[in-house]
């Protein structure tokens, strides 16, 4: 069996014996939660030896000892991110390389990020160790083709094949129309061109009793939920959070919902499970709306950007655009004009699994019964 250095810092959930604060939660979630999706499902990918490495890990302490690198990446082609340090791993390790769900950072398709010198050197090193980057969307890869980075195919994020229901679109689908009496929101998007959806869901937060607020950052939220005492540097981002969700609680009143309905994941099986819970999902977070599709509820994601736009289309994920929802209408209404296509999206499972399993037998990695199975 192959030696697999696999960049995360764990495989989808926090060790059993962490403190749960709110330093914590970020620190060992690369400081959003919602990174267990691709963490956990790239490695149930593969039917090798797993040896975890660290961001911002050094080569010497892996030379010699690694046959494969995989990443499971986000949207690191952005503005001001400089991957360096990876390119230099990368090159010195020197053994075959596949990065998945690689995505690129804008809030429009019409144009492309700018990218770090180090950041070019990551694709350059990627490349020439990979048969093909596997990036989010179409926008990441014409991004990837004007670098002339070629071998590059767009598969979405590993996320969406976590789930082992090969029927999980059919399943979905016979409880789309179902009462909404129980909604997951996945929000804090606080982005000049989200205001209205977030108000929305904050106040469908108050409206719905028994509904959810899943919270995957920031820091200053998560410690509300932890019922950690606030520090100093809370106090301007709740309070901007506080402005920007709500037009008629006080302050004390939108801490008191907040901690009063929020849920931080612990782990990518508690999240799945506590959505199941759920009559439906709804939000402005991708990977929350993937695993509310895995746990086998509705879920409708509403993209801000081209990075999550990219990802709906790809992977057929139900969705309308921030400048397209209606915040005058129930959650009902919602749902009974976006739907989901359950044949189209579990084809498209089929397919997205096809090229993973392409792609890493062409590495030289076995792939999982996991994955097998969709074939």
């Amino acid at each position: 069996m192959a030696k697999v250095g696999y960049m995360a810092d764990n495989f989808g959930e926090f060790p059993h014996t962490m403190r749960v604060t709110a330093d914590n939660i970020m620190g060992k979630s690369g400081l959003n939660v919602g990174n267990f999706a691709f963490w956990n499902a790239t490695q149930l990918l593969l039917d090798e030896e797993i040896v975890l490495f660290p961001f911002g890990a050094k080569s010497d302490n892996y030379i010699g000892k690694l046959d494969f690198i995989v990443i499971p990446a986000a949207n690191w082609l952005s503005v001001g991110q400089d991957f360096g340090w990876l390119a230099t791993f990368i090159e010195e390790v020197d053994v075959p390389c596949l990065v998945f769900g690689l995505g690129a950072q804008s809030e429009n398709v019409d144009e492309f990020p700018t990218l770090e010198e180090g950041t070019l050197n990551l694709l350059k090193a990627i490349s020439k160790r990979s048969p093909y980057l596997a990036v989010r969307g179409d926008y990441t890869k014409e991004l990837c083709v004007s670098l002339d980075i070629k071998n590059v195919e767009a598969m979405g994020c590993p996320s969406i094949l976590t789930s082992a229901n090969k029927a999980l679109g059919e399943t979905v689908t016979e409880k789309w129309l179902r009462t909404a009496d129980k909604i997951a929101i996945h929000g804090l998007n606080l982005k000049h061109n989200t205001q209205d959806v977030e108000r929305y869901l904050y106040d469908l937060l108050k409206e719905i009793k028994g509904s959810s607020y899943v919270i995957q950052e920031p820091r200053s939220m998560i410690r509300l939920m932890t019922q950690e005492g606030l520090k100093d540097i809370d106090m301007q981002p709740l309070a901007h959070a506080h402005e920007y969700l709500s037009q008629t609680d006080t302050f004390e009143d939108f801490v008191g919902i907040i901690r009063g309905s929020s849920y931080v994941p612990f782990s990518l099986n508690s999240w799945a499970n506590y959505l199941s819970y759920h009559s439906h999902a709804v939000g402005t977070r991708i990977h929350g709306s993937i695993i509310s599709l895995t746990a086998e509820i509705p879920s409708i994601c509403v993209p801000h950007d081209a990075r999550t736009r990219e990802l709906c289309d790809i992977m057929k994920i139900p969705a309308i655009n921030a400048a397209e929802y209606n915040t005058d209408e129930s959650v009902e209404d919602l749902f009974s004009h976006v739907a989901i296509d359950a044949e189209e999206f579990d084809e498209n499972r089929r397919v997205l699994a096809r090229k993973n399993a392409e792609m890493i037998k062409q590495s030289g990695m076995k792939i999982s019964a996991h994955l097998n199975a969709f074939l």
